[in-house]
């Protein structure tokens, strides 16, 4: 047990919780884990000339 004087001379700490992705403090709507990538080709024809490129889509889980 601490006497009077240690505590006032080193208080107790609150025990802090880590975060899992602490770059996403300040937008925890965003934090996930990504499950699966898609990717698929696409193909436009735009002025006589086709354009193909890709289209890369995530599913993702909290």
């Amino acid at each position: 047990m601490p006497t009077i004087k240690q505590l006032i001379r080193n208080a107790r700490q609150p025990i802090r919780n880590v975060t899992k992705s602490p770059a996403l403090g300040g937008c925890p709507q965003r934090r996930g884990t990504c499950t699966r990538v898609y990717v698929r080709l696409v193909q436009i024809m735009a002025k006589k000339k086709e354009t193909t490129f890709s289209v890369s889509t995530i599913r993702t889980r909290e």
